[in-house]
């Protein structure tokens, strides 16, 4: 039997794809670098999720392979997050974004090359629409072109971002709020390496108020609502609705930083959703095939 969307699980998924949208933006707004960034938005992340969410006593439990899991995932998180950063830096929020959206198509790739799934002809279409879709919005074919270069950085950052519901999955034993604990504090491991180059004294009050936003509710409150809405949605529409984002943050782009929207780049960006959602429609005959055959067997077992 199908779950009931309640009109409030709607609302908190979408106040998550807005916070989501927002993110590049604020990124791309404040001073801060890169380094400067991930550290602020890890530290103050990992002391909401430990006061609100995590349980000390399951932390304390793990076993030493779960901690070694915990660490190749929070280093996957901090090479994702410190990628993604630069990109914005570097190119431009919506090229960032777009590129950030490519990793459907890398947990495709990753999948066939770990040998868990083989890749049917619906993945290679996504591959080369998404092949395209890049190429749509690349300016020059040339490193010494700032978006070019984001653009690329971006698609790394994506390669990053597609290895986590791999090694997410292989550890569901653990709870959401521990992985998520363990994953920002190996993550902020990882940044500290990079604390020589930050920099703290040109930061004015609205560099430290969006990194405050940043920290609070474009990464604890957004992931804390988007979990809640994976966790309760089917995972194939929570996928598609995903990308809803990508339009979202161009959008945002547009309006708050004034970044040009070309035919080009809303080409490529269409071209990329489409590529994701492709990939992820036979899921969804598949999940609804085993929903039919649970039902009939439901019905002929009360018979």
């Amino acid at each position: 039997m199908e779950k009931k969307i309640s009109l409030r699980l709607v609302v908190e998924t979408l106040l998550a794809l807005v916070s989501f949208g927002f993110t590049p933006v604020l990124i791309k707004s404040v001073s801060a670098n890169p380094y400067t960034i991930g550290i602020v938005r890890l530290c103050i992340t990992m002391v909401l999720t430990g006061i609100f969410l995590a349980s000390f006593k399951e932390i304390k439990a793990l076993s030493f392979k779960q901690v070694k899991s915990l660490a190749l995932m929070g280093f996957l998180f901090g090479a994702h997050w410190v990628t993604y950063f630069i990109s914005i830096k570097i190119g431009s929020a919506s090229i960032a974004f777009l590129g950030l959206c490519t990793f459907g198509i890398h947990l495709i790739l990753l999948g066939w090359i770990m040998k868990l799934r083989k890749p049917q002809w619906n993945d290679f279409l996504a591959v080369a629409l998404v092949i395209c879709g890049s190429l749509m919005v690349t300016p020059e074919f040339s490193l010494e072109n700032n978006q070019t270069l984001g653009l690329l950085v971006a698609i790394i950052s994506a390669v990053f971002f597609a290895g986590l519901p791999i090694l997410q999955q292989r550890n569901s034993e653990i709870s959401g709020s521990v992985r998520a604990f363990g994953q920002y504090g190996f993550a902020l491991v990882l940044f500290l390496f990079t604390l020589p180059l930050t920099e703290w004294e040109s930061l004015t009050k609205s560099d430290w108020m969006g990194l405050v936003a940043l920290s609070v509710v474009c990464t604890f409150i957004a992931h804390t609502l988007w979990v809640k809405a994976t966790t309760e949605l089917p995972t194939t529409v929570s996928s598609i609705i995903y990308y809803l984002t990508l339009p979202l943050a161009m959008g945002i782009s547009y309006m708050f930083l004034g970044e040009e929207m070309t035919l080009e780049k809303v080409g490529g960006a269409l071209l990329i959703i489409v590529a994701n959602i492709i990939s992820i429609l036979p899921k969804l005959k598949s999940n609804k095939t085993l929903e039919e055959k649970k039902i009939e067997q439901e019905t002929l077992e009360e018979r």
